[in-house]
């Protein structure tokens, strides 16, 4: 599939591209500068069920309206089994244009069927308009594979016999009293965190 730059309004629909998708019949490409240059078709895949309310429609409603030579198939896929699906479907070579995910260990699942944005998507657009997102620069080791499109909130809950039984007399409200309370937790014969995935998917990995 051939990158093509968009305004930033609308990249936000480019949450991820495949490099190697061959499951499109045909996938955008570029004739010529300006908006109606661009022709083709592209699949989008999201993270669960679609509905009216849905943050994606009006991206795509914005999109077509700018480049209206270009038709967005926006896919559904369910929830409980959508990374399988997107691995078998990347795999085979017939994976969607754009797929939504988590980050963590799920995007470094799937960044080798990805295209890097770094030259597509400005440094400064992503530090001035998401800068919480990201590291200081504005990245991840130098490069862009998506951009967010939603932002969620996490939580911890603590056991407070667990925490008096150890000595903890606070909750840790920074990352160094969270390292200090788990030694004495763990010190205590306790496991501290019951948190986070082995692939690196957790929130706060």
């Amino acid at each position: 599939m051939q990158v093509w730059k968009v305004a930033a309004p609308v990249a936000a629909l480019a949450l991820a591209l495949t490099g190697c998708s061959s499951g499109s019949s045909s996938s955008p490409t570029a004739t010529g500068s300006g908006s109606g240059s661009v022709s083709g078709s592209l699949t989008v895949w999201n993270y669960g069920a679609l509905d009216d309310s849905s943050l994606l429609s009006p991206l795509v409603a914005g999109f077509e309206a700018k480049y209206p030579d270009v038709t967005v198939d926006l896919v559904g896929q369910p929830a409980d089994n959508y990374y399988a699906l997107l691995q078998a479907a990347v795999v085979s070579g017939r994976g969607p244009d754009v797929f939504s995910m988590f980050p963590g260990g799920y995007q470094k699942q799937f960044q080798e069927y990805s295209l890097d944005l770094s030259d597509q998507i400005p440094q400064e657009d992503l530090v001035a308009t998401n800068a919480q997102y990201y590291s200081a620069d504005g990245s991840t080791e130098s490069e862009v594979y998506g951009v967010p499109s939603t932002a969620g909130m996490y939580m911890m809950l603590y056991n407070k016999q667990v925490l008096a039984d150890a000595g903890v007399s606070s909750v840790p409200t920074t990352w160094d009293e969270l390292d200090a309370t788990c030694a004495k937790v763990v010190a205590a014969g306790k496991t501290c965190l019951g948190y986070g995935s082995q692939d690196g998917s957790g929130g706060f990995s």
